[in-house]
């Protein structure tokens, strides 16, 4: 049988860290949930929601061209010239008058803007969404009352995603009777539209639960001691603009606590779990860190109650990412390690994290006291890169340990048919999904699957081994669970006999 040639990556990460009993760790991560919500409709079956309960949500930004509207577009706010701002207004007063209807949704406005106006091309990424925040209009029901965005869980095509939700509820109850339930959504650019979907998962489960307006447009004020000039913060840093016109209350309340860090504080010591919202990582972390990568007071709270196992911590998508990333430099039980919930197979295998974690889609892990319990339709995938080995739980599967030492126990295992003289399997692996190797082994006899892909200017190479302690287990959908499956990563060499 014929090899490539492995040279072996090496460990990254050296950290400072706290040590942390595993007793201590009480942790609920998942990956990218498909939620149905009101402003996301696509993943909702219609029929199992309330006809007025949807006429009466917020179904996404609506948008005004009036006159009064393009009158109070600000040039240097929007960083245009004087003559780009009459370009502007001047072809948005152009759609109004050929719509005959000032106002129309986000989505429209955008269509009708194909292919784009010579105006609209001078605009970078973040200006377009500034333009669309300062034509947006509030949104009430007949009532006066503001619209907001909505999710319910049961709609969804997605049963599983139900089920995540109900068992982060149950597993904060087990904690307290009536528990307290503090809710962030600081990886979105507009945190406090974010903010009403996010409250709405948790209206009905009979928990206190408070929005905590911490996010890095704060985080950044505080520490330049500006918080007069929180709303350039907002538009420069998270890339949100003139917010208090739809969330005058939320605006404000955010203003209060960047002046007063001990209103934070309060409902940090109050809550018995904390949920931070799908989002981007990089938001997420600068929510919780200073610009020079130091722990905020408001962090060191957060995981001192954490490490005292007074705390549950929770986050889903994006911002599981980036909690995790914060607990491996500060926690040593999560050192050196990592989470992707959106994983491709050779970007994580190029990782130079020792211990690679990744989660699938309306897919939960719960740990608690060092036990890991898979939720939903999906698993979780590990690579313990020091130790050469790779694993996948799903829901029924059990571990105990942490990233870098692990005990798993699979819910159905069975024996696999193995034949030594068999050949390898040859994979491609540029494109391979993430199980794509491991299900191949799975369902042969083979021993062994390799495969190249390109990474750069290198070619490089993976090759995983079934060894005595390996074992695979198939649930009732047919998906092989597995663990200690030897996985070996490197630049590929001459081929040479073993």
């Amino acid at each position: 049988m014929l090899r490539p040639t492995l040279f072996w990556l090496a460990p990254l990460l050296g950290l400072a860290l706290l040590p942390l009993p595993m007793r201590a760790e009480s942790l609920f991560l998942t990956g990218q949930l498909t939620l149905c919500q009101s402003d996301r409709m696509t993943h909702c079956q219609r029929t199992a929601i309330d006809p007025l309960q949807l006429r009466s949500a917020y179904r996404g930004p609506q948008l005004s061209l009036s006159e009064s509207t393009l009158a109070q577009l600000d040039g240097p706010v929007l960083g245009l010239s004087p003559d780009a701002l009459t370009a502007m207004r001047l072809g948005l007063r152009a759609i109004a008058e050929e719509l005959g209807d000032p106002d129309l949704s986000a989505e429209a406005f955008w269509q009708t803007l194909e292919p784009e106006p010579k105006w609209l091309t001078s605009l970078n990424g973040a200006q377009r969404l500034w333009l669309q925040d300062a034509l947006e209009r509030p949104q009430t029901d007949r009532y006066g009352t503001r619209k907001r965005a909505t999710a319910w869980p049961s709609a969804g095509h997605t049963p599983a995603t139900e089920r995540v939700i109900e068992r982060l509820i149950s597993r904060l109850k087990q904690r307290q009777s009536k528990p307290t339930l503090v809710v962030m959504s600081s990886g979105n650019r507009d945190p406090f539209a974010a903010s009403d979907a996010v409250l709405s998962l948790f209206a009905d489960a009979d928990i206190t639960v408070h929005w905590l307006p911490l996010d890095a447009s704060l985080q950044a004020a505080r520490q330049a001691h500006q918080c007069h000039k929180l709303e350039q913060y907002r538009q420069q840093v998270q890339g949100n603009l003139n917010r208090q016109r739809l969330y005058p209350k939320r605006v404000a309340y955010q203003q209060q606590v960047c002046l007063q860090p001990e209103l934070a504080m309060h409902w940090l010591d109050k809550a018995d779990g904390i949920y931070i919202a799908d989002g981007a990582a990089d938001l997420v972390r600068a929510s919780l860190m200073t610009a020079e990568g130091e722990a905020t007071p408001d962090l060191k709270r957060v995981l001192q109650r954490f490490m005292n196992d007074d705390l549950l911590l929770a986050a889903s998508g994006g911002a599981a990412s980036a909690l995790v990333e914060l607990l491996s430099e500060s926690v040593e039980s999560w050192q050196d390690s990592e989470l992707e919930t959106q994983p491709v197979l050779t970007g994580l295998l190029m990782t130079g994290t020792v211990n690679q974690l990744a989660i699938e889609a309306n897919t939960a892990l719960r740990i608690d006291a060092g036990e890991w319990q898979v939720v939903g339709e999906g698993g979780v995938w590990l690579y313990q890169r020091q130790h050469q080995l790779n694993h996948f739980l799903q829901a029924g599967d059990r571990a105990r340990g942490a990233p870098s030492a692990l005990t798993v126990h699979l819910a159905h295992p069975r024996v696999k048919e193995q034949d030594q003289q068999d050949a390898p399997l040859v994979l491609p692996l540029d494109e391979a999904a993430l199980l794509m190797p491991t299900d191949a082994l799975c369902h042969s006899t083979q021993q062994q699957a390799l495969g190249q892909f390109e990474a750069g200017t290198a070619p490089m190479g993976a090759v995983w081994t079934v060894t005595e302690a390996s074992q695979f287990g198939v649930t009732d959908g047919g998906r092989c669970s597995y663990h200690h499956i030897k996985l070996e990563v490197g630049v590929v060499g001459t081929p040479q006999s073993p």
